[in-house]
């Protein structure tokens, strides 16, 4: 089967979930508690005020989301923090998902991994695990995770889970800060032996609706040379909004996705 035919099935399929909103992708947050504080951060540092009160669900109210997810139709479920790692049930909470047959993605910084956590995680065999990557160096790297031996924990846990046959995803944030440094960045993944390398240059707000996070976005000069030095950064032609209607909304979130919260939001 050629790779145009599995998109349009594919295509076809997200299509049909969408009609019907089941959350094909699912994320799901058990903390915003990390070890780390990454200056771009979008769940650190936040008001007091922005829980509500609330206590963050239980072992039990996890599952309990798990089986409704997968009684929704959900697929893929990505699990994040804050860092996993912090998170007591989290080999439980991922063990119990895969048994309700997910397709787990692990998005983890990875200094808190060690060979014992990779092994738990092999158990789990997920899809991938995703681990940040902000400069090439530890002095750019820790300088935005303002945590000094941060990027020496990562290449560690990143060797890891390869020497286990882990498929490894590298992402990082373009920012002020290490834009500059973002070909070595790419360099770095290669060498190391990422299965993959994305970056973004978009910073959100943090939850809380504070705007502290976006001090790191690139000026808008900085993006327009950026992306103009890397031609292959958007896909070429494009799509023609102005004579083309588009099949599905920008968003999938409501249709497509379904975010939950440490708080059960």
């Amino acid at each position: 089967m050629k790779d145009c035919d599995i998109r349009d099935i594919y295509g076809g399929l997200l299509d049909k979930a969408a009609a019907k909103k089941i959350p094909i992708w699912s994320h799901m947050d058990l903390s915003y508690r990390c070890n780390l504080s990454c200056v771009h951060c979008y769940c650190q540092g936040l008001s007091p005020e922005f829980s509500g009160g609330k206590s963050e669900l239980t072992l039990n109210e996890r599952k309990s989301l798990l089986d409704q997810l997968a009684e929704a139709g959900a697929l893929h479920l990505a699990i994040s923090g804050g860092e996993v790692l912090l998170h007591p049930d989290f080999f439980e909470i991922a063990h119990y998902a895969k048994k309700r047959s997910f397709c787990i993605s692990i998005f983890t910084n990875g200094t808190l991994l060690d060979r014992t956590a990779a092994l738990r995680i092999k158990e789990i065999a997920p899809r991938m695990v995703a681990l940040s990557i902000y400069g090439p160096t530890a002095d750019v790297h820790d300088s935005i995770t303002c945590c000094k031996g941060s990027f020496d924990g990562t290449i560690r846990a990143i060797r890891l889970l390869k020497d286990l046959g882990i498929r490894v995803e590298l992402r990082s944030v373009i920012m002020e800060q290490n834009y500059r440094q973002a070909d070595g960045i790419e360099a770095l993944s290669k060498t190391i032996g990422a299965d993959d390398y994305s970056f973004n240059i978009e910073i959100s707000r943090k939850n809380d609706g504070s705007p502290a996070s976006q001090k790191c976005q690139m000026k808008d000069e900085t993006v327009r040379s950026f992306m103009k030095e890397r031609s292959g950064f958007l896909p070429e032609g494009g799509h023609k909004y102005d004579v083309e209607p588009l099949k599905r909304p920008l968003c999938a979130t409501g249709l497509l996705v379904c975010y939950i919260s440490p708080y059960g939001d």
